[in-house]
C-alpha cells in the first residue's frame, strides 16, 4: 500500500521503470539474445560459429559489468545510465550494419548492388511473423513471394502494383513472377509454388544472396569486437542501475518498490524484445527495421531518466 498508493512513492516506481529499467533491459537483451539471433537468422552464420563467437565476446565483455560498477561508484549512477542509453540510440544502427558486413560480406554487398523488391497488391500481403514455423503462407501470391524471402533471411522493399495481378519479385535486373495461388489447388498449386521458389532461389543466389554465410569470408575478430561493443553498452547501464534501484527507495518499501519495475521491465520490455523486433522485420521486410524498438526504449529511458531519476551515489541506505 505504501509503495503503490502513496503518490510520491508511485512516481518513483514509474520513474525507475521508464527512466532506468527499460533502458537496461533493452541494452542487455540487444547485447546478448538479439545479437545472437541476428547473426544466426539474418546474417545466416551457422549455429556453431555463432555460439563460439558470442562465447568469446561474453568472456571478454562480462567483466566490464564489474568495471562499470566500480566506475559508477566513482563518477555516479546517472552518467553511466544516461550515457549508455544515449550511445545505444545513436550506435545501434551503424553497429548492426557493421555486424552484417563482418559476418556475411556477400549478403551486405548483394543488398547494395542488387536490391530485392516485391511488387504486389498491399491487400494481398499478410503478416508473416511465424515464431513456431507452422504457417504455410501459400494462399496469396504476395505471401508466396515474401515467405520464400523470409525463409532465406532476405530483406526487401515492397512496391504496390500499378496494374492488378499476381505479385512478382525483382532481384537487381531480374524478374520472377509468382503463381496466383488463389486460382490453384492441390498438386498444381504445390508444383507452381515449388517452381517459383526454385527460380527465385537461383535469381537470389546469382545476385549474391546465398543461403548461408561463406565461412571463409567471416571476419571473426571484427564480429567479436562489435559484440563486445554491444556488451559494453549493456555493462555500462547494468553497472549503474542495480545500485541506483536499491538507493532510490527508502528501506521500508525498498524490495517491493524495486521488484516491480525490475521484473516488469525486464520480463515484458526485455523478454519480448527479440519477438517484437523480428515481428517488425517480418512486417516490413527491412532487416534493420526492428532496431527502432530498442532505440525507442533507449530514447524513452534517456528522456524520463534525465528529468525523473536523481543521482543516488552516496545516499544513505537506512
Amino acid at each position: 500500500a505504501e509503495t503503490f498508493l502513496a503518490s510520491a512513492n508511485l512516481r518513483l516506481v514509474l520513474a525507475a521503470l521508464f527512466g532506468c529499467v527499460i533502458g537496461q533491459a533493452a541494452l542487455f537483451y540487444m547485447g546478448t539474445f538479439y545479437a545472437y539471433y541476428f547473426l544466426e537468422r539474418i546474417a545466416r552464420l551457422d549455429g556453431m560459429t555463432v555460439a563460439l563467437l558470442t562465447s568469446v565476446a561474453l568472456v571478454i565483455g562480462t567483466p566490464l559489468v564489474v568495471a562499470c560498477g566500480w566506475l559508477a561508484d566513482r563518477v555516479g549512477r546517472r552518467p553511466l545510465l544516461l550515457g549508455s542509453v544515449a550511445l545505444a540510440a545513436v550506435l545501434y544502427f551503424p553497429l548492426f550494419h557493421a555486424l552484417l558486413a563482418a559476418a556475411n560480406p556477400a549478403l551486405a554487398e548483394a543488398r547494395a548492388t542488387a536490391p530485392v523488391v516485391v511488387h504486389a497488391d498491399p491487400d494481398d500481403c499478410s503478416l508473416l511473423f511465424d515464431p513456431l514455423g507452422r504457417a504455410r503462407h501459400d494462399d496469396r501470391s504476395c505471401d508466396v513471394v515474401k515467405s520464400a524471402l523470409a525463409r532465406g533471411g532476405v530483406g526487401h522493399a515492397t512496391v504496390a502494383l500499378e496494374v492488378p495481378g499476381p505479385a512478382w519479385l525483382e532481384v537487381g535486373a531480374r524478374r520472377v513472377v509468382a503463381p496466383d495461388a488463389a486460382t490453384l489447388a492441390g498438386a498444381g498449386r504445390h508444383d507452381a509454388i515449388a517452381s517459383f521458389q526454385a527460380e527465385a532461389g537461383r535469381a537470389l543466389e546469382a545476385a549474391g544472396y546465398r543461403g548461408q554465410a561463406d565461412p571463409a569470408r567471416v571476419d571473426r575478430p571484427r564480429v567479436v569486437a562489435i559484440l563486445v561493443a554491444l556488451l559494453a553498452l549493456a555493462a555500462a547501464c547494468s553497472g549503474a542501475y542495480a545500485a541506483l534501484l536499491a538507493e532510490l527507495f527508502p528501506a521500508r518499501i525498498r524490495y517491493t518498490a524495486l521488484s516491480f519495475p525490475q521484473n516488469f521491465g525486464n520480463g515484458w520490455f526485455g523478454g519480448l524484445l527479440p519477438a517484437i523486433t523480428f515481428a517488425i522485420v517480418a512486417a516490413t521486410g527491412n532487416l534493420f527495421a526492428g532496431l527502432w524498438y530498442p532505440v525507442g526504449l533507449a530514447v524513452l529511458c534517456f528522456v524520463v531518466g534525465w528529468f525523473a531519476i536523481p543521482e543516488t551515489r552516496g545516499r544513505p541506505m537506512h
